[in-house]
């Protein structure tokens, strides 16, 4: 007989098979999932073991509690993992099996892979697993236990990703260690780290990352300035430029147009996971805007600055 998690994550997983299901197919056995998953494991937001972020040198890795409350960021987790699943397909046509997937920033729950395993089999897909936090760590590996899919995590490494240096190449790599803005956590880093050691060929996910900034006028349609971008090539500065010192900085500056009457200036991220797969503005957490200044007055110049440092975050100065 099955124990109620190995019948949760049943229900979970086998929703990934349906790519056109909608979120209100998929938001409720989400919801069922985690609150399954939180008992087993006697998880809670009240317990500072499970609540407290590390601090990194290319930022902050998300609390066991939290980040394994990701997985009910509904669109975020389906979008993703609907991409994954295209990716690893697509892979599966091109090369022999098995596909080998790297994950790094997984969290307690390596949210992002535990639909494969009823996609394809530990024959076509082997996963190594990566995550800092050890708390995180151990209860994956109880969570893999339970649900009886050892097979197909070979590794399961307990480092930074940032730091990490792998042993031999892979066909697909996803992280998303990411807040809006890309700010706070390495998503830029552990990507830059990871694909600079692999081949042309192998497939990042999220293919791609942009950074919009978003100039909101009274009673005239918005501005956009597309600042930069994140992919499996590395950064690409669509204006303004990066400049590497003691930490990689980004910087934008330019004048308004005359009677640009501005009012807000926020940030946009948009995220093309693989193929038709993305998710848009406001579509997750992840794509909510990020407000750098609210009731401007009478600006006529903006300068963007964002440092890629232990925060990584953003500046906005106006005149």
């Amino acid at each position: 007989m099955k124990s109620p998690l190995q019948a949760g994550y049943l229900e979970y997983a086998r929703l990934f098979q349906h790519p056109d299901l909608t979120i209100g197919d998929y938001r409720d056995p989400m919801l069922t999932f985690l609150h399954q998953l939180n008992e087993f494991l006697g998880l809670s937001s009240d317990n500072p073991l499970f609540t407290q972020d590390l601090k990194t040198l290319r930022g902050k890795a998300l609390s066991t509690y939290w980040a394994g409350h990701c997985l009910v960021d509904h669109s975020r987790t389906w979008k993703f993992c609907q991409g994954i699943i295209a990716a690893v397909k697509d892979k599966l046509t091109e090369k022999k099996k098995p596909i080998k997937l790297l994950y790094a920033g997984c969290g307690p729950f390596a949210t992002l892979a535990l639909p494969l395993t009823q996609v394809f089999t530990p024959d076509q897909l082997q996963i190594t697993l990566l995550e800092i936090n050890p708390e995180s760590l151990s209860i994956l590996q109880k969570v893999i236990q339970e649900i009886e899919i050892e097979a197909f995590f070979p590794q399961i490494v307990n480092c930074d990703a940032c730091l990490w240096v792998a042993d031999q190449k892979y066909d697909v790599v996803v992280t998303e260690t990411m807040q809006a803005a890309l700010r706070q956590e390495p998503q830029v880093s552990i990507s830059l780290h990871l694909m600079q050691q692999f081949p042309d060929d192998t497939v990042l996910i999220p293919a791609e990352i942009s950074i919009t900034a978003l100039l909101e006028r009274r009673a005239q349609p918005t501005l956009e300035r597309p600042l930069f971008s994140l992919s499996a090539t590395g950064l690409e500065a669509h204006s303004g430029e990066f400049v590497q010192g003691e930490h990689l900085i980004y910087r934008d500056e330019f004048d308004l147009p005359p009677e640009t009457d501005l009012q807000d200036v926020s940030l946009d991220t948009r995220i093309h996971i693989y193929k038709t797969w993305a998710l848009g503005h406001k579509e997750s957490g992840l794509t909510m805007p990020h407000y750098l200044q609210r009731n401007c007055r009478e600006v006529s110049h903006l300068a963007f600055t964002y440092t890629l440092d232990e925060n990584p975050s953003w500046q906005l100065q106006i005149s």
